[in-house]
């Protein structure tokens, strides 16, 4: 079979996996992800309008009567951002929580109805993994995940608009370290959606291993085999903590290059936005 008539299976099986998925899981909770959106899409416009209402505070200070007006709509506009940032994340992690706990379920009743065929050939170590590592990775897509890629996504929209309409030139050498911090960002998701995958993995093979251990306490203890029993447990927690590590190296040095970034955007704009004051 060629590798693009494979590829093109996996799309298909991905999306009519998908579809089934949306329909039992995600479409029941629509009503609460709706809210959340819009709930986040005016917390982004208050986040992005607030520094502009500053900056007329700072240009009306001589006139106190509208400084003193202009102080109070921010004290409103920074309270009222505060709860509905608390809610619309209610709104994203509630319905998340909800699915996971169904799809536990659904799993459950699954696999409650197995042949015990099944059993003998899918270690119990892949099975605790599938209910709780697994599920625990769906919530998170869900919740934290949607929410950051909706809140990135109104944020960089509604500055970058705001930036194309106070200088076209400065906007768009602020794109230049953007484009390249995506090019970065990007390389480093990749490699920690492959590490993440094996860390899945790994970790089936990590519980499978301390389940046989348990099992076997009484003729451990009665052969004195702890010195097999611990280089396995080692050898397979050395494994799991090496793909971790390499999972933690690449947040640790990929992920700050958006700091870099904002560092050198700000140092762009104070050069060149500078000399056009």
């Amino acid at each position: 079979m060629s590798p693009t008539k494979t590829k093109d299976q996996n799309l298909s099986h991905f999306i009519v996996s998908f579809t089934r998925f949306y329909r039992e899981q995600i479409q029941k909770q629509q009503n609460a992800y709706l809210i959340g959106l819009a709930t986040l899409a005016f917390t982004s416009l208050l986040s992005v309008w607030i520094p502009k209402m500053i900056s007329q505070t700072i240009d009306q200070i001589g006139q106190k009567s509208q400084v003193t007006s202009l102080v109070v709509f921010l004290m409103v506009a920074a309270i009222t951002t505060m709860v509905i940032r608390t809610i619309s994340r209610v709104y994203f992690f509630n319905p998340s929580r909800w699915i996971q706990h169904l799809l536990r379920m659904q799993i459950y009743e699954h696999l409650i109805r197995q042949p015990k065929g099944y059993f003998d050939q899918t270690t119990s170590g892949s099975v605790i993994n599938l209910v709780m590592n697994d599920t625990d990775s769906i919530r998170a897509l869900l919740g934290y995940g949607l929410l950051q890629l909706f809140n990135v996504s109104f944020i960089l929209s509604l500055a970058l608009w705001q930036m194309l309409g106070i200088n076209l030139m400065l906007s768009l050498l602020c794109l230049i370290p953007l484009i390249i911090a995506s090019i970065v960002l990007r390389k480093s998701i990749l490699n920690i959606f492959e590490l993440s995958k094996k860390s899945i993995e790994q970790t089936a093979v990590f519980n499978q291993t301390i389940l046989d251990i348990l099992t076997l306490v009484p003729a451990i203890q009665a052969f004195n085999a702890y010195e097999g029993v611990d280089q396995s447990f080692n050898l397979e927690n050395q494994k799991l903590r090496d793909i971790q590590m390499k999972i933690q190296t690449i947040i640790i040095w990929g992920f700050p290059i958006v700091s870099i970034v904002g560092g050198i955007c700000v140092v762009f704009v104070m050069y060149y936005g500078g000399s056009l004051v």
